[in-house]
């Protein structure tokens, strides 16, 4: 009896190996989509928070409140339109919207909605409807560059490459990045040229692209209603990389760590996508808020 002992530890022990392996596999593999497959739409769009801030500040204090708010009314429809869409996707019941309505309290618009609390769909919903106008808008705007500027602004963004190698380490990640970034001076390099100062539907684009993209910001309200749906992405997003750490661990056979990498890949191809449409959208808003905002800034100084 007293030899049996230790070998049944030991194969406790290696059991609670595998078991600590398959979460570990699981938190790596969700910490990862999590980091590649949001992070970059979350980063800029929280620069585009900080531009659009900065722009309406300065605007304001140069034309006011109302003729800002007026003069970049497009932005608003856009923005509420974005919300209504991923109303309609996520199979919410739109019970009264407003495209733009500029209240005392600063609302500008609105969208209520209801939706079945029991539907893990429609819940995980909520997460995309508060975050709509910054999916929505970079669609409106990549629609607007077909038809005011042409068809290949945003192909070097949108054509981009991925492959699981281009995620195994943070070099790899890195080396992508740098990749991303080469890409994306084309199309703004593109854009600013001295032969589309000379036509109008380029500043019809310049106009429309800064009024949305000073709009693509997240209201207080917003956020608040996402943050139910995201907590609830988290979760599914654990569980799948949870099924799939114990699959590879029990039948490595069945290849489901290529699933999760092919998931990990669309996930990351997608939010570069985005991210790459918010960076161009926010080119033109950082050059408005560089005429504005700098000799506002000499003129307060001297002042």
């Amino acid at each position: 009896d007293g030899g049996c002992r230790p070998q049944r530890l030991k194969h406790g022990g290696r059991r609670m190996d595998g078991i600590l392996n398959v979460l570990q596999d699981a938190a790596f593999g969700s910490l990862r989509m999590l980091l590649y497959g949001f992070g970059p739409v979350f980063l800029v769009a929280f620069l585009m928070a900080m531009v659009s801030g900065l722009i309406n500040r300065a605007a304001q204090a140069s034309i006011g409140y109302k003729a800002f708010i007026y003069m970049t009314a497009p932005g608003t429809v856009v923005h509420e339109l974005g919300h209504a869409v991923f109303c309609l996707l996520f199979r919410h019941k739109i019970n009264e919207i407003s495209l733009f309505k500029p209240e005392p309290d600063g609302t500008l618009g609105y969208v209520k909605h209801s939706y079945n609390a029991a539907s893990i769909y429609q819940r995980v919903g909520n997460f995309y409807i508060a975050t709509g106008p910054i999916w929505f808008g970079c669609v409106v705007v990549y629609l607007l560059s077909l038809l005011l500027i042409g068809t290949g602004l945003f192909s070097p963004v949108l054509n981009m490459s991925i492959s699981a190698a281009d995620l195994d380490t943070v070099g790899d990640a890195a080396r992508l990045g740098g990749r991303f970034l080469e890409n994306l001076l084309t199309p703004v390099g593109a854009l600013f040229t001295a032969e589309n100062a000379k036509d109008w539907k380029f500043w019809v684009f310049i106009y429309l692209t800064i009024s949305i993209g000073i709009h693509m910001t997240l209201s207080p309200a917003d956020m608040k209603g996402g943050w139910p749906g995201f907590l609830l992405l988290l979760v599914l997003i654990l569980v799948f990389n949870l099924v799939i750490a114990v699959l590879d661990g029990i039948v490595p056979s069945v290849g489901a760590g290529g699933l999760r990498d092919g998931v990990q890949v669309m996930l990351t191809s997608v939010c570069l996508m985005f991210s790459g449409g918010i960076l161009l959208i926010m080119s033109p808003a950082l050059a408005l808020m560089i005429l504005i905002g700098v000799p506002m800034a000499i003129f307060r100084h001297r002042a």
